[in-house]
């Protein structure tokens, strides 16, 4: 099933804006857009990676609809996408024949093309319960299961774009070796989005949120959390999937971001695990910018995708299992600090994170400067 622009606006700004177009709230007329994001499926990644810096350039997000294409010259099979506002048009994570043959176009009718990336598809993820990853690792295996996206087409186009967007370090790092020209931009909050006050609670509670993919995390803070949970004054949360033989409270899941957000205002701690390895390491630091403005004290992994954080000098990232013990039985018997350290996380967000103070690493890229 094709997920449309308006499926995409209701997942990512739910009744909150269910009546309005966010791309629409701008003249492209007047004000100029510099760019045209055109978004995947995924409205995690749609809000971070297209609307979040779109309403800042200012810029346009949109998809491929079925009445998105105007014949520029039929004779010759040429098209042309009627939604393409200004000079740039930024797809994400290409990897797919489709969308790859309508880039070509694109470039050869003079518009720079640029993709973007917020997780490693040169790399194949790792199985969940034994299924496969929607990326397959060839061509010819996306076309057997009609899955479309393989990890050897995106390695083929990231060198035939004019410029690769990466939302961290890391990524650049691997991606540098696919194009030369590869730029870091990276997630950023925009404070009008987060109208979330802090719910308080007489016990220390501490959540876990994330997909199901997070269950090959679990390992690493099962001890430590079953532990937890059975202290006085202290309450376990886990909302998104369900641990295994876990028989702790799992909060209910919320497609809708807006509403994910308030499950975070039930917690005092955050964590976010990781399990180690090349695709995992592609990561970015989303789940702790989320924290962190929820009014959540962040408990990290000591991993690439948390780099920012120890760059400022976050101590609460722990390596292994054993640390993130000791990291959960510290801040149970501290608990007193943990305000003052969600505290400490937000001013940090708010003075380094914003769209704002990062949107001209979007122009640069934008513009190949």
């Amino acid at each position: 099933m094709t997920t449309t622009d308006a499926q995409i606006q209701r997942a990512l700004l739910g009744r909150m804006h269910e009546a309005s177009d966010v791309s629409k709230k701008f003249d492209f007329e007047s004000e100029g857009s510099l760019a045209t994001f055109w978004r995947q499926a995924t409205p995690g990644t749609t809000y971070w990676r297209g609307y979040v810096p779109m309403k800042a350039l200012p810029g346009r997000v949109t998809g491929i609809e079925p009445d998105s294409l105007d014949w520029e010259d039929e004779a010759q099979g040429t098209i042309r996408l009627n939604q393409q506002s200004g000079d740039t048009a930024i797809w994400q994570f290409l990897g797919d024949d489709a969308r790859s043959r309508i880039v070509f176009q694109m470039q050869r009718q003079g518009l720079r093309t640029i993709m973007e990336v917020d997780d490693n598809y040169l790399r194949y993820a790792p199985t969940l319960y034994g299924r496969n990853s929607p990326w397959t690792k060839t061509h010819l295996e996306a076309l057997k299961n009609g899955t479309g996206y393989s990890v050897e087409f995106h390695r083929k186009q990231a060198p035939m774009v004019d410029a690769i967007i990466c939302a961290t370090d890391h990524l650049a790092n691997e991606y540098e070796a696919f194009n030369p020209n590869v730029y870091v931009c990276p997630n950023s909050i925009d404070p009008d989005d987060w109208d979330v006050e802090h719910i308080e609670s007489d016990v220390l509670r501490i959540g876990y949120y994330g997909s199901p993919s997070h269950i090959r995390d679990w390992p690493l803070v099962k001890k430590a959390l079953k532990w937890a949970q059975k202290q006085d004054g202290v309450e376990v949360l886990v909302a998104g999937f369900s641990p295994p033989a876990w028989g702790g409270r799992i909060m209910a899941w919320h497609d809708d971001l807006f509403l994910a957000r308030q499950n975070l205002a039930h917690f005092d701690v955050g964590i976010a695990p990781l399990t180690r390895n090349h695709w995992a390491d592609g990561k970015s630091d989303v789940k702790a910018l989320e924290y962190a403005m929820a009014g959540v004290m962040p408990i990290v992994q000591d991993a690439p995708p948390y780099g920012p954080w120890k760059d400022m000098g976050w101590e609460w990232m722990p390596r292994d299992a054993k640390e993130w013990d000791e990291a959960i039985r510290d801040v149970v018997a501290y608990r007193d600090d943990v305000k003052l350290l969600a505290a400490e996380a937000k001013k940090y967000v708010m003075e380094y994170r914003t769209i704002d103070g990062n949107i001209d690493s979007w122009r640069r890229a934008i513009r190949g400067t």
